[in-house]
């Protein structure tokens, strides 16, 4: 295990580490590999985390990122560094033995992004050197248990601003929602349903009064079990194409996790 300090220092000491070591290798973990009719959250972060190392330090050895099921070159790559997992999968505890394997000194850390997979009563449990968490709540309670340290989520601002209103008088009129239909049915994002609801009041409303022709346009799976917005729905959106629908989108909507909800995960 690594010193309480660790993660308070995290920063410096890895780009300290970083800038006098060009063997220095680092390994993320997400939580599935992403498909052409599936984005996952965890892979957005992950590919994230790797293009911003890759454009601080292009001449270090690239991040790697492995996903369930796959690890190609995960033993026969040599030591790892630094891990940072994030959110949890079934052979975390298997993955974690076999990176410490190759590497016993390797700094396991865990980004911890819904505080109930895993709950965080057990995360101690797990063989992380430290935890960060987008939750102040949630970091309050695992300090005392594990090193940890409180980071936000982050976008990239050059991939995700908003794209110019057009001159052609061709305007924005999508409203957009990514994701899946599976919180609704599963109950886990009880706020999802009214608040697409009242999208679509809401919109009807503007396109009444204001002679506007703004829409609603849903992507993401299983939309075509829930009828209330099976005309909204476009289908799955390909990953790589998720900022330019952002970009050039009216607005876009959003909604956390109940757990997340309520730890107050930024």
């Amino acid at each position: 295990m690594v010193s309480s300090t660790l993660l308070v220092v995290v920063s410096t000491i890895l780009l300290l580490t970083i800038n006098t070591a060009t063997s220095f290798k680092i390994a993320l973990h997400a939580q599935a590999r992403p498909t052409d009719s599936l984005i996952v959250g965890s892979v957005l972060t992950t590919n994230g985390l790797r293009d911003s190392y890759a454009s601080m330090f292009p001449t270090n050895p690239p991040v790697k990122t492995f996903y369930p099921f796959y690890y190609e070159g995960l033993r026969d790559e040599g030591c790892w560094n630094l891990v940072i997992i994030e959110g949890y999968f079934q052979m975390i505890t298997s993955f974690i033995h076999e990176v410490r394997r190759s590497c016993p000194q390797s700094v396991v850390l865990f980004w911890s992004l819904d505080p109930d997979f895993v709950p965080r009563e057990t995360l101690a449990a797990f063989d992380f050197d430290g935890i960060m968490t987008n939750s102040n709540e949630l970091m309050s309670y695992l300090e005392a248990r594990l090193p940890t340290q409180y980071l936000p989520l982050a976008a990239d601002p050059n991939k995700f601003k908003p794209a110019p209103q057009s001159t052609d008088g061709n305007q924005k009129r999508d409203v957009v929602f990514v994701g899946s239909a599976g919180a609704i049915i599963a109950g886990s994002k009880i706020h999802l349903e009214p608040m697409l609801q009242s999208t679509i009041s809401a919109i009807k409303r503007i396109n009444d009064e204001l002679n506007e022709d703004v829409s609603l346009v849903i992507y993401g799976k299983a939309w075509e079990k829930i009828p209330a917005f099976e005309e909204y729905y476009a289908g799955v959106l390909p990953e790589d194409s998720l900022a330019d629908v952002y970009a050039n989108a009216l607005a876009v909507l959003g909604v956390t996790m109940d757990g997340q909800r309520e730890v107050r995960m930024s």
